[in-house]
């Protein structure tokens, strides 16, 4: 079976929509936020950066969900301040993280991946001037019968969700289609 999902770009209803016909439900299942991030040496010269206005970044291609979200939610913002450096384009995440780890340019990844190297200073945060998105995490529903089994997991992930404390709230929330 084919999944169509798309990203909404509104600030009131940014997320995901199924749009597959027997989806009966999406259930929120946490948020994170892509983040600007750089490796302290690319900090250093940032001020450069904004004198000049190349800002070196490690890209996703267009055509990928981080693609898509950077293209839709900050580049318009970037680009009115700052002329882009594409230094190297991934449709790789960890590859993303670890090329700005190396000093390539300035990348967009989830907060949730890159927390550790933000603590440890490998990594530095570049703030909201540089543009981040908030993303809700869903997982879909579909209304076909299910295995006893499969109904009993969904029927379970609000409550393993909120026994790990994520969520906006710590719980999931449901949302379903009639």
């Amino acid at each position: 079976m084919v999944w169509e999902a798309t990203l909404i770009n509104d600030q009131d209803h940014a997320g995901v929509v199924c749009l597959e016909p027997d989806c009966a439900g999406l259930d929120s299942v946490d948020t994170h936020e892509l983040c600007a991030v750089a490796s302290p040496t690319l900090c250093k010269s940032l001020t450069q950066v904004r004198k000049s206005g190349a800002l070196p970044v490690i890209g996703y291609p267009p055509d990928v969900f981080f693609g898509a979200v950077f293209m839709r939610r900050i580049l318009p913002a970037l680009t009115s301040e700052f002329r882009l450096d594409i230094r190297c384009e991934t449709a790789l995440v960890p590859s993303a993280l670890s090329l700005a780890v190396e000093g390539v340019g300035a990348a967009w990844l989830p907060r949730t991946l890159c927390a550790s190297l933000l603590s440890a200073g490998a990594l530095v945060d570049l703030g909201p001037s540089f543009g981040s998105a908030d993303m809700r995490i869903v997982s879909a529903r579909l209304s076909t019968p299910r295995p006893q089994p499969a109904e009993t997991v969904w029927t379970q992930l609000p409550v393993f969700m909120a026994e790990l404390g994520r969520g906006s709230k710590g719980n999931a929330q449901r949302e379903h289609r009639d």
